[in-house]
């Protein structure tokens, strides 16, 4: 099951940023697209990706904008000691159902071996942040119900269930 939660970017902009020391968030850029697929692979093996190439075939269709209009100036990608560790990709308008208008994450990815560092939470509130310069006033994502890990954090955030 899915949940879709919602936060407001005022909120989850609030709080203290303490990226681990080496780690630097940027934008996403066009040459990162093979880095990226490796990632989703890693992040989503065996549950949502079965292999490498369905990996890139997930990053090829999210970059021709079948999930929504992507945002790159606002989703972040996090390196440490120059290795792409986390990624957060934000569209404007998307075509997942019973969501409002507005900015939708559609992937919160952080490689096994860097989770609960607190990389992906600086990624949100720094997301959160710039979309607040921009005029936005919410975010909102889907998870899985079961994805407990997730959930606690973007609670923690001040994500909350949209009732459908």
């Amino acid at each position: 099951m899915q949940l879709i939660l919602r936060g407001y970017v005022d909120v989850i902009a609030n709080g203290s940023w303490e990226l681990p020391s080496g780690c630097e968030i940027l934008t996403l850029q066009d040459n990162q697209w093979p880095e990226l697929a490796e990632l989703y692979f890693l992040t989503y093996f065996p549950d949502l990706v079965a292999n490498l190439e369905g990996a890139k075939e997930e990053m090829r269709l999210t970059q021709a904008g079948e999930f929504g209009l992507l945002i790159a100036e606002l989703s972040p990608v996090m390196r440490l000691n120059n290795t792409l560790v986390s990624a957060i990709m934000t569209v404007a308008d998307t075509r997942q159902s019973n969501s409002q208008a507005g900015l939708f994450i559609i992937e919160v990815m952080t490689h096994p071996a860097y989770r609960r560092r607190g990389i992906a939470e600086n990624g949100l509130r720094w997301l959160a942040s710039k979309a607040r310069e921009q005029g936005f006033t919410t975010l909102a994502l889907q998870v899985l119900a079961e994805n407990l890990a997730a959930i606690t954090l973007y609670r923690k955030l001040g994500f909350s269930d949209v009732q459908l």
